[in-house]
């Protein structure tokens, strides 16, 4: 819900609709064990990906993945856009980097924005460049065409540089969560 917007139909049936949410979804408080819950959730996520083991790579399910991200950002929308509405964007990009210029991710931000950016690239020339419907990394040809396409040397190349990425998203991801969740009792 930290995502809807108003698209098309009645402007002022849709304005009121997301004026409702806002108010149900940033009025609300978060129950006490909302971090839990929100990882546990995530974690969930995970076993819907259709590859499992250390050779295959799911971007957008993987530990690590976009969802991690995107996951990220909107539990900072829970945490802080009741009081702040600029934390309120629509695009997970933009959450990260709203909520670094106040202070409540450090340099972190880039690195996340720079991950999901190319997470979003990479997802997009697998469509495009490979005529693949998913966010898992291929394997052959396939994958030595994705490794040129993105620039990089080989294959092996891409998939080393993106596994290191995951492992820091996902670190990040925890400790960030977890420090989002431990200041949920600290005053506004």
């Amino acid at each position: 819900l930290t995502r809807l917007r108003y698209v098309a139909g009645d402007e002022i049936v849709g304005r009121e609709v997301v004026d409702d949410v806002a108010k149900f979804v940033y009025e609300s408080p978060l129950p006490k064990n909302w971090f839990e819950e929100i990882v546990s959730m995530r974690r969930k996520t995970e076993t819907r990906s259709k590859v499992t083991g250390a050779k295959f790579i799911d971007l957008k399910l993987g530990a690590g993945g976009m969802v991690d991200i995107e996951f990220l950002a909107q539990m900072m929308q829970l945490r802080y856009g009741g009081e702040l509405p600029a934390a309120r964007q629509a695009k997970t990009a933009d959450v990260i980097k709203q909520m670094a210029s106040m202070a409540f991710v450090g340099k972190e931000s880039d690195s996340l924005v720079a991950a999901y950016e190319m997470y979003r690239r990479v997802e997009t020339l697998l469509r495009l460049t490979l005529e693949e419907r998913g966010a898992v990394l291929p394997e052959g040809e396939k994958l030595e065409l994705l490794a040129r396409t993105m620039k990089s040397s080989n294959g092996e190349a891409l998939q080393r540089m993106l596994s290191s990425t995951m492992k820091n998203v996902r670190q990040t991801f925890l400790s960030l969560s977890h420090n989002l969740s431990s200041r949920l009792n600290e005053p506004s």
